[in-house]
């Protein structure tokens, strides 16, 4: 017979069992552009050298090549293309560390630069950074680089109560 102690114990672990391998969000190919014009796009703008290890990388489903997925995902998202070619160094970066992820942006031409987070402290600075300067483009990069030199940003009052 059970008690009530272990009711709550198997209700818990029905709550917080493992997820399921599968996936949260479908990837649709009616959306514009379509995950692989995305993809084609970014291996195309990818040098000729890494291209295959990218290509494997995006198609692990694992750890390995998160922040190469993650960055095309965000350029879904928006609905962008890789519009030009991407500095061998910078690619560099998703294929020497697994850790590597695209949270820090250009502040002149808005190039997701891959930093390692600290993953012990979501509030802290990254673990590492880098490039403190743009390796596309040469400006200087960081956490919301690009947001922060947009038009209008000092008009928004970030502190203000919301009512």
């Amino acid at each position: 017979m059970l008690n009530s102690f272990d009711n709550a114990v198997r209700h818990h672990e029905s709550r917080f069992s493992t997820p399921s391998r599968e996936p949260i969000i479908e990837w649709t190919e009616d959306l514009e552009p379509n995950w692989n014009a995305v993809k084609s796009s970014f291996l195309a703008a990818v040098s000729s050298t890494q291209r295959a290890r990218v290509a494997s990388l995006l198609g692990e489903s694992d750890v390995r090549g998160r922040g190469l997925r993650s960055w095309l995902r965000h350029m879904a998202v928006q609905g962008q293309l890789f519009d030009r070619s991407l500095p061998a160094e910078l690619v560099e970066v998703y294929l020497s560390d697994d850790e590597a992820m695209p949270l820090h942006d250009c502040s002149g031409c808005g190039m997701a630069i891959p930093v390692r987070p600290d993953w012990r402290s979501c509030e802290a600075s990254p673990e590492q950074i880098y490039f403190s300067t743009c390796p596309c483009c040469g400006h200087r990069t960081g956490l919301y680089a690009r947001w922060s030199q947009s038009k209008g940003h000092e008009e928004w009052d970030l502190h203000a109560a919301v009512v």
